[in-house]
């Protein structure tokens, strides 16, 4: 199975092209740095969102286990709240903004006066916490975009037209940066488009599905799988914002550098691939005034996910990119060449059926990466980011090209989802061995017997499988867990317990499987 190349090595294979022009292999190593920089704040982003997932069940978990531990019914306890609880409450949220003095006038408007209102403060401080986690992160990014995009294309300007730099330095300062971030687009402000909706909308689908279910008596772990959907959509709405913010200050970076270079005009450039949207191809190729230059009209960038670009509009010379909507290959065509005359050339070559056939494709993989996805945060939901691939993609790697890991990945599913046999078993085992790990009712022993039985064997988790029965024994707690599948496969808990003789029970119960061999 091939592996991915990893910067190094990308950069090494990049400058080993001989084929390839010095200006060529300087525009590439600027777009691999673009994507690379890209990929690292996705990753970031994943981890946030999925810490604050985490977080937030955590304290849905914690109201459910006191609330069933009073007398009074649920509703009445949404609707209470001590006077002990509110204080602490409240002193949460003093320590909260004053980490994030931002936020004192969101502070002014939280009412804690029943339990519901405090445990909805935490979760808009969970959320506002990691929300600004990724505004700052997207703030520098744009900044250094910003930097590197004006001086890049200053310089491929100059490189091709043999004249002066007339840059100005006082573009790459913290004030022009912090103004540029902040140019409208249709309407909102930096902040508002990155903190203040993607926020305010979370937080108002996690408080009402959470309200819902409380309110019906649904268990936790049922919210939990809805919230997790739910932090899936506000994910990909990040990354969207990340990704056209990004296109977005770097064709403000171009516009600027073509207004201190007195460059009359520019050519507008979609991307010549088949799902090009009909906006901008029809915008491909045509000369505006760099004067009449406006975002959404007849500049980059014209909706979410835009990646059209522009050059000046030199006379002639000049090549641009495009794909083969078969091999999917690029190649270099002529600045000239507009979408429309790509797209009757890839007609002509592979007739309107290939390109249907493309689309149809497209869609069908798009439709995989959905489900894969959708299977991710199931998966990571049910065995936590330690037990499972750290990204999306390395989880579609190991479901699509190692056979023996998914298989064994799919196993721990099956133990982290098992139960005892029976209602009388689990009570039975609770009885007995509760009170070894602190467990307060039988769900959470049996919550802790799951995650046992679902663990990597490792330096601390030592465990055996055959046919029938799957055995794990925590060297760090002396604990032993013990699990059994059905005739029909399905995965059983028969027990969990803290034997007296410790690792020595598990090597014992080892010999008496195996026959001592």
């Amino acid at each position: 199975m091939s592996r991915k190349l990893n910067k190094e090595e990308k950069i090494a294979f990049i400058e080993s092209l001989d084929d390839l022009s010095r200006e060529e292999k300087d525009r590439l190593l600027y777009e691999l740095a673009q994507i690379d920089d890209l990929g690292e704040i996705i990753d970031y982003i994943d981890n946030l969102y999925h810490r604050t997932l985490k977080r937030i069940t955590g304290r849905l978990e914690a109201f459910e286990r006191v609330s069933k531990n009073r007398s009074d019914s649920l509703p009445f306890y949404l609707l209470s709240l001590t006077k002990a609880d509110q204080l602490k409450t409240k002193q949460e949220i003093a320590g909260f903004v004053k980490k994030h003095p931002d936020l004192t006038e969101w502070s002014r408007s939280i009412k804690v006066k029943t339990n519901a209102d405090a445990l909805f403060a935490g979760v808009e401080m969970d959320i506002a916490e990691m929300t600004g986690k990724i505004n700052k992160r997207i703030e520098t990014h744009l900044k250094q975009t910003y930097q590197e995009t004006y001086l890049n294309r200053a310089y491929n300007y100059h490189k091709q037209t043999k004249r002066e730099p007339n840059f100005k330095p006082e573009r790459l300062e913290e004030e022009y940066l912090q103004k540029a971030i902040n140019e409208n687009f249709k309407g909102k402000r930096f902040s508002e488009r990155v903190w203040g909706s993607n926020m305010d909308e979370l937080v108002s689908r996690v408080e009402s599905l959470v309200t819902n279910d409380l309110n019906r008596g649904y268990p936790i772990d049922q919210s939990s799988k809805l919230l997790a959907i739910e932090f899936e959509r506000a994910r990909n709405r990040a990354v969207t914002v990340l990704q056209t913010e990004t296109n977005g200050i770097q064709a403000q970076a171009t516009l600027d550098e073509y207004q201190d270079d007195n460059i009359k005009k520019y050519r507008y450039l979609a991307t010549l691939e088949v799902h090009t949207c009909p906006i901008c191809g029809e915008l491909d190729g045509k000369v505006f005034p760099v004067k009449d230059a406006e975002k959404g009209v007849n500049y980059p960038t014209m909706h979410p996910h835009c990646r059209c670009t522009t050059v000046p509009a030199l006379e002639k010379g000049g090549k641009r990119y495009a794909r083969d909507i078969e091999t999917g290959k690029g190649y270099e065509v002529e600045s000239g060449q507009t979408f429309k005359d790509w797209r009757k050339q890839q007609l002509d070559k592979y007739g309107q059926t290939a390109i249907k056939d493309k689309l149809q494709a497209e869609r069908l993989e798009r439709d995989r990466v959905r489900r894969t996805k959708e299977q991710f945060i199931a998966y990571r939901q049910v065995l936590g980011s330690q037990n499972m691939p750290k990204t999306f993609a390395g989880f579609y790697n190991l479901k699509y090209n190692d056979v023996e890991g998914y298989k064994e990945l799919k196993d721990r599913i099956r133990w982290a989802k098992s139960k005892f046999p029976t209602e009388k078993s689990l009570n039975g085992h609770f009885k007995s061995h509760g009170k070894e790990f602190g467990a307060e009712s039988p769900e959470e022993y049996q919550q802790l017997a799951r995650n046992l039985l679902s663990s990597v064997v490792s330096k601390n988790i030592i465990g055996y499988d055959t046919g029938e029965r799957r055995v794990r024994f925590n060297r760090e707690t002396g604990t032993i867990a013990i699990g059994k599948r059905n005739a029909s496969g399905k995965a059983r808990i028969t027990t969990m317990f803290k034997p007296d003789d410790g690792e020595e029970y598990y090597h014992d119960d080892y010999k008496k499987e195996y026959n001592n061999d």
